[in-house]
């Protein structure tokens, strides 16, 4: 009888130490997840009748800048991941030479920061004039 008790009390210990620790590392507010983000330009124009200049105009610049078109933010929260990636999309924009693009006459192209996720516009910078 002594060795029943013994063994009840161990079992409920047990079990009350196995169902504790299935509540603890629950919390997923502190776990870090990868955010997409995604980099376009959209609302191209250019014209370059009587520039004299090729047809693709400020494209072929805009390409030899190597902006990425994707971004991966590693963050605990969508806050501070849109914090980061619109910093990095500032960082990227700022390689772009406004003095350059003058060099061609009736542009304007909008670059937008996206959000893979929600399809969000997150940030945007526009270039020229419409």
């Amino acid at each position: 009888m002594k060795m029943t008790i013994s063994f009840r009390k161990w079992f409920m210990l047990a079990c009350a130490g196995i169902v504790s620790l299935s509540f603890t590392g629950c919390d997923d507010k502190n776990k870090e997840q990868n955010y997409l983000y995604t980099i376009g330009i959209e609302d191209y124009q250019y014209s370059s009748v009587g520039s004299g200049i090729d047809l693709f105009g400020p494209l072929t610049y805009l390409e030899s800048l190597k902006i990425p078109s994707n971004l991966s933010v590693t963050s605990t929260n969508r806050e501070d991941a849109d914090a980061q990636a619109v910093a990095r999309f500032d960082t990227e924009m700022a390689k772009i030479d406004a003095d350059r693009l003058n060099t061609y006459s009736h542009y304007y192209f909008r670059y937008v920061l996206t959000s893979v996720e929600r399809q969000q516009t997150i940030a945007q910078k526009e270039f020229g004039t419409k």
